[in-house]
């Protein structure tokens, strides 16, 4: 039980000082502040994972904690937005994140927590890529976007997982997920090489393909 309680508090301390070890790292190079660094990121991290934990032992913690939390948070964004002029919420949000993190490490949920840090970290990590990348998208390239976003969302969800005609030779979702599939490669291979250059755009392609 014991080595339950602190695995769970472990994951939730190292994903979140992963998050803030990559704010740490863009503070010192941009020369600025933020809401917080590494300490604060991994702090928050352990308060999500301690808020659920504590809610079976002490009534109403995790909304008594949660609640803090989120006035802390938007209070912050408050004073920053008012000093510096700025209405960025980036640190806020992923901050919010990291303390979902740790409710996710103290649920068990390991893969379903290291997911969301893996996404919460790369969308911090390429903060200037996707911004370039953004500048310099065209609205063919939006549409293009937009039509995937269907073909995944919209369209797949809603055919059935069925068999039919003789000897159940078709499926439509199965014939739709591949569908899919090969969309899909080809919108992260036109994506990779806008961010990662030709040469290696194509390398990670091929990687795709194979």
């Amino acid at each position: 039980m014991d080595f339950i309680l602190f695995q769970k508090l472990g994951v939730a301390l190292a994903l979140s000082t992963l998050v803030g070890l990559e704010r740490e790292h863009r503070y010192q190079l941009e020369k600025t502040n933020g809401f917080g660094g590494i300490r604060t990121f991994s702090l928050i991290g352990l308060l999500g994972a301690l808020a659920y934990l504590l809610d079976g032992m002490i009534p109403n913690a995790f909304v008594i904690l949660t609640s803090g939390f989120l006035l802390l948070v938007v209070s912050s964004y408050v004073t920053k937005s008012r000093i510096h002029g700025s209405f960025g919420a980036t640190s806020e949000v992923a901050s919010i994140l990291v303390y979902i993190i740790g409710v996710l490490s103290a649920l068990g949920l390991y893969l379903l927590a290291t997911l969301v840090a893996m996404v919460v970290l790369t969308m911090l990590y390429f903060k200037d890529p996707l911004h370039n990348w953004a500048k310099r998208l065209k609205s063919r390239e939006l549409v293009s976007t937009i039509q995937f976003m269907i073909i995944v969302f919209a369209v797949l969800p809603l055919l059935p997982d069925k068999n039919f005609g003789p000897y159940d030779f078709f499926n439509p979702y199965i014939t739709w997920l591949m569908v899919v599939f090969i969309s899909g490669i080809s919108f992260i291979s036109y994506i990779a090489i806008k961010l990662l250059g030709q040469k290696n755009g194509l390398s990670f392609t091929g990687f795709l393909a194979g």
